[in-house]
C-alpha cells in the first residue's frame, strides 16, 4: 500500500510541472515550456531605420525556470516573389543575449529587425527546429 502512494504522489507531483493557466491566452508555438506569441507592431521609429518591429510575448508554463535566447531567433523576409532573406536584428548597444525565466513566468520583448523594403511576407524560425511561424505584414 505505501509504494502505491508514493507512486500516486510522484505522478501528481511530475503531472502539475506544466499548468496550462499559466502561459499565454493564445500562444502561437509552444517549445517545451516556453510558449511564444510573436506579432508585428507599428512603430515610428523602427519605421524611421527602415526596420520591422516583432513584439515577443513569452511565457514559462512550468515550475522550473528555463533558458531563453531570443538572440537565437532567425527572421527572415519574402518578397511578392517569394525570394527570402534573413534579417538582422537591430542591437546596436547589444543588449540581446540569453537569459533565464523564472518559472510560470512571462515576459515582453520587442526588437527591431531590417531592412524590411518590399517585404510581404516574414517568417521567424524559432530554436526549436520546427515549422517557422510566418505572417503577411500589417496582418493583425
Amino acid at each position: 500500500m505505501p509504494m502505491r502512494f508514493v507512486a500516486l504522489v510522484a505522478c501528481l507531483m511530475g503531472c502539475a510541472a506544466a499548468s496550462p493557466r499559466s502561459g499565454l491566452p493564445s500562444p502561437d508555438r509552444v517549445v517545451g515550456c516556453l510558449e511564444f506569441r510573436v506579432r508585428e507592431i507599428a512603430d515610428d521609429t523602427a519605421a524611421d531605420l527602415g526596420l520591422v518591429a516583432l513584439d515577443y510575448e513569452f511565457a514559462n508554463r512550468c515550475r522550473a525556470a528555463v533558458a531563453l535566447d531570443l538572440s537565437r531567433m532567425e527572421v527572415a523576409a519574402l518578397s511578392a516573389e517569394g525570394e527570402a532573406r534573413l534579417l538582422a536584428a537591430h542591437d546596436p548597444r547589444g543588449e540581446i543575449r540569453a537569459g533565464v525565466l523564472d518559472g510560470h513566468s512571462r515576459g515582453r520583448e520587442v526588437i527591431g529587425y531590417g531592412p524590411v523594403a518590399n517585404a510581404k511576407q516574414l517568417c521567424i524560425n524559432l530554436p526549436d527546429g520546427t515549422e517557422a511561424l510566418c505572417f503577411r505584414r500589417g496582418a493583425p
